[in-house]
């Protein structure tokens, strides 16, 4: 039975903006790998000549869900309701206004593996932390292929990568590159090409297996297969549900398409305007609805069919 997503064992013990901590002693189970906690965002509004800010704007209001270990977690609704600004968040490339993202990995938090899970809020991490977070965390964007380096050949982007991230004592990188290449269907002979010579699907690809070459436990997928052509984007799907069967990985999955999100996701949250209207096991949610806004959504798409996932 799917654990609920807007309820928790991750209760604050204050709720003053940043200074959010997590109570643990009632901790969210051991299949819980990633918390976000009453995420909210604010962006000021700036007016006149001189960008005087006056009102805030609200792009996440006390957003909050459990991706399970292993499982995927789709995140639903139309453009401009926050989807972007919470993969950002829980990326750790925006600072919430307050909430926090609790990611529980021993490796991200202690440095190895085999050791107790450290729960903190992804914004108060210091430098050496954050970065181990987002060896553990990473963020694909759906056009996350313009990231790479024109002047950079395939093994350059990825080793560079490696390389920051200390990867050098795990073997040679050349050898980890292609390690990585290889689980997302490209090779060797891959290594020493250009980005101007691969298609917008095979760049998607190469972006995939630079986030892959880290080792993460959750990667963050914001429209992976939106700016791809529509021949490559069935593949480019099954590749993820592969890797995620073969490898444990964990997704936080973005889309505006519900029949994406049934062919990927075991669990579901409906963003609008920046609030969790709706969430739970996705077959459940998308067969019997209980929001007007989640009932449009599947109204507006003639393709989904609960009860029928693909394999």
């Amino acid at each position: 039975m799917s654990p609920s997503l807007t309820g928790s064992g991750c209760q604050h013990v204050s709720d003053q903006g940043n200074d959010n901590v997590i109570d643990l002693r009632d901790p969210p189970g051991d299949d819980i790998v990633l918390s976000v906690r009453d995420l909210t965002k604010y962006f000021p509004i700036r007016r006149g000549v001189f960008q005087v800010a006056g009102a805030n704007s609200v792009a996440l209001d006390r957003v909050s869900f459990d991706i399970r270990r292993g499982t995927t977690l789709a995140v639903v609704g139309e453009s401009g309701g926050g989807k972007t600004t919470l993969c950002r968040c829980v990326a750790g490339l925006e600072k919430p206004t307050a909430g926090g993202v609790y990611l529980r990995s021993s490796r991200a938090m202690e440095g190895g593996r085999g050791r107790p899970a450290v729960e903190l809020p992804t914004h108060k991490l210091d430098r050496s932390a954050i970065r181990r977070f987002h060896r553990c965390c990473q963020l694909i964007t759906q056009h996350s292929a313009t990231s790479l380096n024109p002047k950079r050949n395939v093994l350059d982007s990825i080793g560079r990568a490696l390389k920051a991230h200390g990867r050098t004592s795990e073997g040679p990188i050349e050898e980890q590159v292609v390690a990585a290449l290889e689980r997302v269907g490209l090779g060797r002979s891959d290594l020493h090409r250009y980005p101007d010579s691969f298609s917008t699907g095979q760049l998607q690809r190469i972006a995939i297996a630079r986030a892959l070459a880290l080792d993460p436990e959750v990667l963050i997928l914001d429209e992976p297969t939106a700016s791809i052509d529509v021949s490559a984007q069935a593949r480019i799907l099954n590749l993820l549900v592969d890797l995620q069967r073969s490898g444990g990985l964990s997704y936080l999955f973005v889309t505006h398409d519900l029949s994406v999100a049934l062919h990927m996701a075991d669990d579901i949250v409906v963003l609008r305007s920046g609030q969790v209207v709706e969430s739970g096991p996705i077959e459940s949610v998308l067969a019997n609805p209980s929001h007007p806004y989640t009932r449009r959504l599947i109204a507006a798409d003639p393709e989904l069919e609960p009860g029928r996932r693909s394999t």
